[in-house]
């Protein structure tokens, strides 16, 4: 008798009933994960170079960020660029569909190397930030302009 009344409830669940089952759902079709970079286009002497990096999971099963790498190169001006850095990830797993925020950076303050203080000159720098995932390494490149007129602080 059980046998019967579940092979009744299954023919139930089994037709044009409007709910959808898991046999509906449609296959994950995954898309290229991507890289946003949120921070200032600008800054002067004395303020911190700040970003928040945000990876967007799009792939069809969770991601693991092992680290993220930041480049910088100087595209027109006399800026010294930064240096290379390797940081650890602020979340390290982004399930299948999810922005999370894997880096939150806050660098020293923008000088001016001696014995060019006071210095007075602007420049252009690209920041390349790639974050590295058990899934491939996904990138973004963010441009800030710097304005070191007037600047007559030496950097440490």
């Amino acid at each position: 008798m059980r046998t019967v009344l579940l092979l009744s409830a299954l023919a139930v669940g089994c037709g044009d009933d409007g709910v959808h089952h898991l046999a509906d759902a449609p296959p994950c079709t995954p898309a290229a994960s991507t890289v946003q970079v949120m921070g200032s286009a600008t800054y002067a002497c004395q303020q911190p170079y700040m970003a928040k990096v945000s990876l967007t999971n799009l792939s069809c099963a969770p991601m693991t960020v092992t680290t993220v790498k930041l480049t910088a190169a100087v595209t027109n001006g006399q800026c010294s660029p930064a240096g290379a850095g390797m940081y650890p990830p602020k979340q390290a797993v982004l399930s299948q569909g999810e922005t999370a925020v894997v880096l939150d950076l806050a660098s020293g303050p923008f000088c001016c190397l001696a014995p060019g203080c006071p210095a007075s000159f602007q420049c252009d720098e690209d920041f390349r930030y790639e974050v590295v995932t058990n899934a491939g390494s996904f990138t973004s490149v963010s441009s800030s302009h710097l304005s070191l007129d007037s600047c007559s602080t030496i950097c440490p």
